[in-house]
């Protein structure tokens, strides 16, 4: 490989490393430490903060009933993102993966949704 092939794949991923990390502070202040766990776990796991910012974050901070083991292997693995969402029991029936900005927070008093925050105009 030469000089400029490994320069240009470097300055390839570092805009896309600028908006990953532009993503990730939108969390919560009180969730972001969590949520960057994950997404320091594996690139695909950083990648669902630009494609599936709720994925993340329940995969983050999951319900009691949930293991997110599983789904975060899927998303290692380069599964289809619904197939992942069914395993995280996230659901996604009407929604697209990327919604409208907004910040995810915590999840319901039932456990069976999570509350969003909308973003500051």
């Amino acid at each position: 490989m030469s000089a400029n092939s490994a320069s240009s794949r470097v300055t390839a991923s570092t805009p896309r490393c600028a908006l990953i990390e532009r993503r990730l502070r939108r969390y919560a202040p009180a969730v972001q430490a969590r949520v960057r766990a994950v997404a320091a776990r594996h690139t695909r796991l950083a990648d669902l903060a630009v494609s599936f910012p709720s994925l993340l974050f329940a995969l983050a901070l999951p319900r009691p009933d949930i293991d997110p083991g599983p789904a975060i292997a899927r998303v290692i693995d380069g599964r289809p993102l619904r197939e992942v969402a069914a395993a995280a029991r996230l659901p996604v029936d009407g929604l697209t993966p990327r919604c409208r900005p907004c910040r995810p927070t915590s999840y319901s008093a039932a456990g069976s949704s999570i509350i969003f925050r909308a973003r500051p105009s």
